[in-house]
């Protein structure tokens, strides 16, 4: 597995329950694909370095997550054709990632 990070910006009209369904959306698609989701932070509305269409503002939201690469195919795929995401960016981090288990309790 590799280690990603995606970083979207959602449309800032979208409605909260709106951005809910992007968001379970695309975290979604990671786990269905046999991905691991690290880290989901959302930034929260922020200006944009320069005007997307007619939006100076957009929401921000990080998606670090493990997996193969047709994962980030998917999902770059899918925040292309989705109308609330105005742009979108993903990083390979690592090459190599494990999933460590959670050790298991001891019985003492």
């Amino acid at each position: 597995m590799r280690r990603y990070e995606t970083i979207f910006v959602v449309n800032p009209e979208s409605k909260p329950d709106e951005m809910e369904d992007v968001f379970e959306k695309f975290k979604g698609i990671v786990t269905l694909g046999g991905g691991h989701i690290i880290k989901f932070d959302k930034w929260g509305m922020t200006n944009l370095a320069y005007r997307v269409g007619k939006y100076f503002k957009g929401y921000y939201v990080l998606l670090d997550f493990a997996g193969e690469d047709k994962i980030v195919k998917e999902l770059e795929r899918n925040l292309k054709i989705d109308d609330r995401i105005l742009k979108y960016l993903t990083v390979k981090i690592s090459d190599k990632f494990e999933i460590v288990p959670p050790e298991e309790e001891v019985a003492a």
